[in-house]
């Protein structure tokens, strides 16, 4: 019969049969041991993060400082299963923002004004090399013209521009926000997290409604601390893939984290 390596059994080896007679305790052994070191961990991150909201004058800035609750909870955001869910949904709602990556979405009347007169300014320098084609050159007056006489960023044209392109932005938040809503898909932790935010928000009581408070809790957590962030960081990622339309992805994904 094999013997296993020596264990500091006193001066006998043991062999492997014995072994596994006790391998059920020790197994037993590991997987209480791991469970109070879990729970013991999950309790010092919400005794902290109670502390915190304790101590927090203004409530609605709870979460938003770099305090010992939001250092702890960055890291535990840092963990492999959390940072691959997060990375998943941002990608999968990041591919449908990005379909048409060189569609401008400027929503700024004034931001707008100003690249019209770019535009103008543009066209109108081309024109020079365009004199012998007749046809091109009635075609590019029109479009100066029309650029032209787009001044005023309260111009019609420029407000029901600036209205569609609000219309393409809530389309994208909306799916954005379904995605980010499927609780199911969350992993445990953060489930739990979120269920100690709301009851942080119902210890106390305030003028405002409570349940409204803990909603804004909850979804500061979610929104700035998780998602918001990663958007904006794929969007600058994508800047790099399409160059060409680089300052459009860009406002594109800063506008839908705002």
């Amino acid at each position: 019969m094999g013997y296993c390596p020596t264990i500091m059994t006193g001066c006998k080896s043991t062999s492997w049969s014995e072994l596994l007679k006790f391998s059920p305790f020790f197994f037993f052994f590991f997987v209480v041991e791991f469970f109070f070191k879990f729970i013991f961990l999950k309790k010092k991150k919400k005794d902290v993060m109670k502390f915190e909201y304790e101590q927090c004058e203004d409530i609605t800035t709870y979460l938003r400082e770099n305090t010992t609750a939001t250092k702890l909870l960055q890291a535990y955001l840092k963990r492999q299963h959390i940072s691959d869910f997060i990375d998943s949904t941002v990608k999968e709602c990041g591919e449908f923002c990005l379909r048409n990556p060189e569609e401008d979405l400027e929503i700024d009347p004034e931001a707008r004004e100003r690249e019209k007169e770019k535009e103008t300014n543009k066209q109108t320098n081309k024109t020079v090399f365009l004199l012998k084609n007749k046809k091109v050159w009635e075609g590019m007056l029109i479009q100066v013209e029309e650029a032209a006489n787009i001044k005023d960023p309260n111009d019609p044209k420029i407000q029901n521009l600036c209205a569609q392109r609000r219309e393409k932005l809530r389309e994208f938040v909306r799916h954005i926000m379904d995605r980010i809503m499927q609780a199911d898909s969350y992993p445990m932790g953060l489930r739990i997290l979120c269920k100690k935010l709301t009851e942080l928000a119902h210890s106390k009581v305030y003028d405002q409604d409570n349940e409204k408070m803990a909603e804004s809790l909850v979804g500061g957590f979610i929104f700035l601390r998780i998602f918001n962030p990663r958007i904006q960081l794929y969007g600058h990622e994508q800047t790099k893939i399409h160059k060409k339309h680089a300052k459009q992805i860009r406002r594109r994904f800063t506008l839908i984290a705002k």
